[in-house]
């Protein structure tokens, strides 16, 4: 339901720029994207690659800091990888073209909060891997922003669209606090349980990436009408 809602969104902004616009991000590659699902990838088909970058209290109190960043590479079983993988290639490729400093802000701020939302409010927690914390922000920045364009420019559509979408994605966070269980994933018979604080951290990182941009862009704009 949140990956047909993911593609929606993309439809929906794509028809709303303007020709000039679909042009120019019809030519910037979304290499941030490409690299981090590489990356990705790469860890899964290394035999134990995931073991030297999955997030562990210990390994972080030995002085490995630099889990808190590589634990979202390493994921739990095919399955795992190919839903978090997909999520944020689509949503990578509908963020990273439009503007590129946002999605590496997004990027960078839900990689090491996340972590650090996942280690305050989950101290059982033995390890820590996977995507879709940042997918969830991705998924936030990009809902955010339609919604802020259709309020500015007064169009019902794309706040209804955004609207419907984090009601989606509520209900998909609803689930996995209530039973425990991902929604999409299969961790192939592992004793792994989701973690959704990690994917209200990845939405609120979104959601705040938007909302810092969209004021940023209005202070530029009254700055050069001055």
């Amino acid at each position: 339901m949140v990956f047909f809602m993911e593609l929606v969104l993309n439809r929906a902004i794509e028809e709303k720029a303007p020709a000039s616009r679909q042009d120019g991000a019809a030519t910037r590659f979304p290499y941030l994207t490409a690299a981090v699902a590489a990356a990705s990838v790469l860890v899964a088909v290394i035999p134990a690659g995931g073991t030297g970058l999955e997030l562990t209290r210990d390994a972080l109190a030995s002085g490995q800091l630099w889990r808190i960043v590589t634990c979202h590479l390493p994921h739990w079983s095919v399955s795992h990888l190919l839903w978090d993988i997909v999520a944020f290639v689509v949503l990578g490729w509908l963020c990273e073209p439009r503007n590129r400093i946002s999605f590496a802000l997004c990027l960078a701020a839900s990689a090491v909060a996340i972590p650090a939302v996942v280690l305050f409010l989950r101290p059982e927690m033995a390890v820590y891997r996977g995507l879709s914390g940042i997918g969830s922000a991705l998924f936030a920045l990009a809902t955010a922003q339609l919604m802020a364009e259709g309020l500015q420019e007064g169009r019902i559509g794309p706040v209804l669209l955004s609207g419907a979408a984090f009601a989606g994605f509520a209900c998909k966070l609803g689930w996995e606090f209530v039973n425990g269980s991902a929604v999409f994933a299969d961790f192939a018979g592992r004793a792994v349980v989701p973690v959704p604080e990690a994917h209200v951290a990845g939405l609120a990182v979104g959601i705040a990436v938007a909302i810092s941009a969209k004021a940023l862009l209005s202070l530029i704009v009254s700055a050069c009408e001055k």
